[in-house]
């Protein structure tokens, strides 16, 4: 699986906070991460998805300590 970088890992931590906070939905978190990893690598299939894996394991792993903070 990719290695995300700084930012893509903030913006996977900040969608994360967007949701835990009730300002997102899970399903709007989905749609925000595939739409990110779409357009780092201008829709070319493999990066993408590979990208978009990491990106929502690093959303799960965010999330998951959101939890258990509450």
């Amino acid at each position: 699986m990719n290695e995300l970088n700084e930012v893509a890992a903030d913006f996977a931590g900040q969608i994360a906070a967007a949701v835990w906070l009730g300002k997102l939905t899970e399903d709007a978190a989905r749609e925000a991460l595939l739409s990110y990893a779409i357009a780092c690598h201008q829709a070319q299939r493999t990066p993408c998805v590979r990208l978009r894996e990491a990106l929502v394991c690093e959303y799960r792993r965010r999330r998951a300590r959101q939890d258990a903070c509450s």
